[in-house]
């Protein structure tokens, strides 16, 4: 229990040192992390999310984005588009600002690989009150 805790409380604080860094050093920070836990650690998880029956990536678009970040996904992406695994996937951008967020090439697999389903109307998150 007092394990928990401790990892916890270990997180929080890399979370938020995390938070002060640029991208280009979190990128740094992240690729150390994973070397010192193994060098394939990183490769180990993309290599996951371009396995799983499944993919679903929620709000694409909304996360900061560097040139490494934009290379993963792509990465991610293709790997799934060229052995013909699903991915599901939300926005609340259109084509040409997701162009900008993620980059020409991750849209156009994207769109060749999914059916695209347009939901229209209120935000409901808007009108549910707030959970204590």
């Amino acid at each position: 229990m007092r394990e928990d805790i401790d990892e916890e409380a270990r997180l929080t604080t890399a979370r938020r040192a995390l938070a002060l860094l640029p991208e280009d050093g979190r990128r740094d920070l992240l690729v150390m992390a994973v070397a010192s836990r193994g060098v394939e650690r990183l490769s180990e998880l993309l290599d996951r999310l371009a396995a799983v029956d499944l993919l679903h990536v929620d709000d694409l678009g909304a996360e900061r984005t560097s040139p490494w970040v934009i290379e993963q996904l792509y990465s991610i992406v293709n790997s799934r588009y060229e052995e013909r695994r699903s991915m599901l996937v939300t926005t609340n951008l259109e084509r040409e600002p997701l162009i900008e967020q993620i980059g020409e090439r991750t849209v156009s697999r994207l769109t060749e690989m999914c059916d695209e389903l347009p939901l229209f109307g209120h935000d409901r998150r808007e009108t549910f009150a707030p959970v204590d």
